[in-house]
């Protein structure tokens, strides 16, 4: 009976240190980005090609409109700390993934720069994007 209650406390132990750790190390706030984007990308024919997009941003949830070379839609996604994803609802879907930089202002990364990269139908391509002021 006793080795049943040690092994229990020590579990209940174990269980409220991970808690408290998980509880300390709060996640960061998502990165601010919104506003006017230019986007430039490399697409995997190789060629380079230039888009806009204006993002509104609601916490981690981002929408917004995307316009690129014959196309235009909506657009939507998530930021998750300086971890961006978002898809275009457009004739040819993109899906782009990329990381934000930028200065820190009361702890949000204030977004300047997004780099990484796209999907659409053909392969996968490169992007960076600069806010546009």
């Amino acid at each position: 009976m006793r080795d049943y209650r040690t092994k229990l406390i020590l579990l209940c132990f174990t269980f409220l240190s991970f808690a408290a750790v998980n509880i300390a190390v709060a996640q960061e706030p998502p990165a601010n980005v919104a506003g006017s984007w230019t986007i430039h990308s490399k697409g995997p024919d190789g060629r380079d090609r230039t888009q806009v997009m204006q993002i509104t941003q609601h916490g981690g949830t981002i929408s917004g409109h995307y316009q690129g070379p014959g196309q235009q839609g909506e657009l939507e996604g998530t930021i998750n700390e300086q971890h961006i994803l978002f898809h275009t609802k457009t004739p040819t879907a993109l899906t782009f993934r990329g990381r934000v930089d930028g200065p820190r202002v009361e702890g949000t990364v204030q977004g300047k720069r997004i780099s990484g990269t796209y999907r659409d139908e053909r392969g996968m391509g490169q992007w960076n994007a600069v806010h546009s002021e």
